[in-house]
């Protein structure tokens, strides 16, 4: 039993937090035949996914997720803004400082995010804004 106490605690110092901050791109052509809408939702996949694919002792990896959907839109300083929700568990210790939500029965947290669609020179790139939502453009 000691041994394993040991292992955990061993465990627990061993996972490291990466600074990085990811925001996931599209080119013009992948997203030719696609609404806003579905760009917002394809990339906000993609950055799910990143974060799915991280090492197994990063704190920033998850080990699923669920995306319930994007809501509306508006014109901001820094591209077209929408209201995502989606659900995750933390890959390691289930333990999320500083995102808000409720979990579910099955142990994810569900919250939501502003994001920003930016359309660049040969891409869109999603933004991640955070709770509160920017000023709208005037």
């Amino acid at each position: 039993m000691l041994f394993v106490v040991l292992g955990l605690v061993f465990l627990k110092t061993q996972v490291y937090t990466t600074f990085e901050h990811y925001e996931p791109t599209i080119s013009l052509n992948e997203a030719v035949d696609l609404s806003n809408t579905e760009i917002v939702e394809k990339l906000f996949i993609r950055y799910l996914e990143h974060y799915k694919d991280k090492a197994i002792f990063d704190d920033q990896r998850i080990k699923e997720y669920k995306f319930v959907g994007s809501s509306g839109k508006f014109a901001a300083e820094e591209g077209t803004v929408f209201f995502v929700t989606y659900s995750f568990q933390q890959h390691f210790w289930n333990d999320s400082p500083g995102v808000a939500g409720h979990r579910t029965a099955d142990g994810m947290l569900t919250t939501s995010r502003y994001v920003s669609l930016i359309k660049e020179k040969d891409q869109f790139r999603l933004k991640i804004m955070g709770l509160e939502p920017p000023e709208k453009k005037k």
